[in-house]
């Protein structure tokens, strides 16, 4: 059952960004750390589809992008 849980796709939403990085903040995370994130996840959100849903692929599909647009990892 726990698999089949792991392979449903995950709606990521601009509100959960902010909710993350929020709680970044509360927790006393450098100002750098904090936009670094920030914009870490706002380019995987415009990466996204659509329907910015996250599947199981998402990850190695994000990272041949990132390398493809010349991001060092």
């Amino acid at each position: 059952m726990a698999n089949e849980k792991e392979k449903q796709p995950i709606l990521l939403t601009k509100e959960q960004i902010r909710d993350f990085i929020k709680i970044l903040i509360s927790k006393g995370r450098s100002p750098g750390s904090v936009q670094s994130y920030k914009s870490i996840l706002n380019t995987l959100y415009d990466y996204l589809p659509d329907d910015k849903l996250l599947t199981a692929e998402t990850g190695t599909q994000w990272k041949i992008w990132l390398e493809e647009q010349g991001f060092s990892l």
